[in-house]
C-alpha cells in the first residue's frame, strides 16, 4: 500500500514516490494530508493541491442531504423524529450547520439503553471541527415518549455548551423528543408537534453540493496540474482518501514516560529540524500524530492547536520547545513562560476533552538530548540518535 500511495502521490502532485514512502515509516496518510508541511520541499501549489484532496477526503464521509434550519422549533423536532423518534433505545446525536444555517451533517454520537446514553464531550468537538460547524443543535429521544428535560439533560447541555467553546462553537438548542411531542429550549415543557403535517420540511444539499464542488475541483486543477484525464485523477484520489479514512493510528510508538516521550521528540526534531511543536497521542497513550508549530501565545493559537488536537483524534497531548540559546551548566531549562503557556494551553484542550499529559524543553549538547518535563522538573538526557544542525528551519504555523 505505501507503494501505491507513492506513486500516487508523484502521479498526481509530482512528488518523488520514494520521499512518500520513507514518510509512511514514521507517518500516517492522515498526517500527511492533513498537515502537508511535513513533506520537505513543497511548492506552494503542490501545499494546495494536497490541501483540495484532504478537504475531499472529509468531505466524502458526508451525508447526501441536508435539512435547512428554521425558526420554528416544531420544524426541527419534525425532522429530529424522522431521525430518532420511536426507537426503544436512547439515542444522542447532533445537526451540524454552517454559518449559513444550513445542516452540514446528522451525526449519531452514542447510543445507549431505555433511559441513557453516554455522550463524550471530545466526541462532539472533534465532530465539530472535522465538518466546520458553526452552531450545533444537539437531541436525543426518551424511548418512554415522555420528553421531559431530566437534571443530567441540563448538565450534559451546560459542560457540552462549555466544551466547545473553546473552539468557538455554539448550542444554539437542545431537544428532547417524545412520542409526538418535545421539549427545547423555547419550550421546556413538552409540546406537541405534528408528525404528518403537510408542510414538507425545506430541504438543501450544502454538503453535497460542496463534496461535488471538493471533487470537480479537484479533478479540474490535478488535471490542468499532470495533464491526466480528470476521470483517472478521481480514480487515485479516491483511493487516497478510502486509505485515509480506514487508516487505523500508529501503533509502533507507546508514550510510557518522561523517556519515551524525550525519543519520540528527538525523532521528530532529526526528522524536521523543528524548534518546537506537539505529540498527540491516543487512549492507550500511542502517537497517533504530530505538529510542528510555534508554542501558542495568544487564544486564537491556542484554538488552533486544539482544533489540530481534535482533528488527530488526540485525546492527549505533549508539548516540546527547544531552548536554542547557550547557558552555562547548571542553569535550569524551564522559564516561567513555559509554566504559563502550559497552563493557558492546558485550559483550552481540557475544554475540549483533551489532556495535556506534559510539557518538556530541550536542549543538544555534544552527544546528548538534554531535557526537563514540566512535570517532574529533573533535568535527564539521552544519547543522541544523529547530530542534526541546531534548527533547520522556522515551525510552519
Amino acid at each position: 500500500m505505501k507503494k501505491y500511495i507513492g506513486k500516487a502521490f508523484e502521479t498526481l502532485f509530482n512528488i518523488k514516490a520514494n520521499k512518500i514512502e520513507k514518510l509512511l515509516k514514521d507517518y500516517r496518510l492522515n498526517d500527511l494530508l492533513i498537515t502537508p508541511g511535513i513533506i520537505p520541499g513543497l511548492t506552494i501549489e503542490q501545499h494546495e493541491m494536497i490541501g483540495v484532496l484532504n478537504k475531499w477526503t472529509r468531505a466524502i464521509t458526508a451525508e447526501n442531504f441536508s435539512y435547512k434550519k428554521n425558526a420554528d422549533p416544531k420544524d426541527t423536532a419534525r425532522y429530529l423524529y424522522s431521525l430518532i423518534g420511536g426507537r426503544k433505545s436512547e439515542i444522542f446525536i447532533a445537526l451540524l450547520f454552517n454559518k449559513n444555517d444550513e445542516l452540514i451533517k446528522s451525526v449519531r454520537l452514542a447510543e445507549g439503553g431505555v433511559n441513557s446514553a453516554l455522550i463524550y464531550p471530545q466526541s462532539l468537538s472533534r465532530t465539530a471541527v472535522e465538518y466546520d460547524a458553526a452552531s450545533i443543535v444537539i437531541a436525543h429521544n426518551h424511548p418512554s415518549g415522555h420528553p421531559e428535560f431530566s437534571t443530567d439533560d441540563k448538565n450534559t447541555w451546560q459542560n457540552l455548551r462549555e466544551n466547545l467553546k473553546a473552539i468557538n462553537v455554539e448550542i444554539s438548542d437542545c431537544f428532547v423528543i417524545g412520542d409526538g411531542n418535545f421539549c427545547s429550549k423555547d419550550y421546556p415543557y413538552p409540546k406537541e408537534f405534528n408528525q404528518s403535517a403537510s408542510t414538507k420540511i425545506q430541504l438543501d444539499v450544502p454538503q453535497k453540493r460542496n463534496d461535488l464542488q471538493y471533487r470537480e475541483s479537484l479533478s479540474h486543477r490535478l488535471s490542468s496540474y499532470t495533464n491526466l484525464e480528470k476521470s483517472v485523477v478521481s480514480d487515485i484520489a479516491l483511493k487516497i482518501a478510502e486509505t485515509a479514512l480506514n487508516e487505523s493510528p500508529n501503533q509502533n510508538i507507546k508514550i510510557n514516560g518522561p523517556i519515551a516521550a524525550a525519543q519520540e521528540i528527538e525523532r521528530i526534531v532529526n526528522h524536521t529540524g523543528a524548534d518546537s511543536g506537539v505529540l498527540f497521542l491516543n487512549t492507550k497513550n500511542q502517537v497517533i500524530g504530530n505538529k510542528t508549530v510555534k508554542i501558542p501565545i495568544t487564544d486564537c493559537q491556542r484554538k488552533i492547536l486544539t482544533a489540530n488536537a481534535l482533528k488527530h483524534n488526540a485525546v492527549g497531548a505533549i508539548l516540546f520547545r527547544r531552548e536554542l540559546e547557550e547557558k552555562p551548566a547548571g542553569t535550569p531549562l524551564l522559564k516561567n513562560s513555559d509554566y504559563t503557556a502550559h497552563n493557558a494551553i492546558e485550559k483550552h484542550l481540557k475544554n475540549a476533552g483533551i489532556n495535556l499529559v506534559d510539557s518538556f524543553v530541550f536542549q543538544q549538547q555534544d552527544d546528548q538530548f538534554v531535557f526537563v518535563s514540566l512535570n517532574t522538573e529533573s533535568t535527564e538526557s539521552i544519547q543522541l540518535s544523529q547530530s542534526p544542525p541546531k534548527s533547520t528551519r522556522r515551525n510552519r504555523t
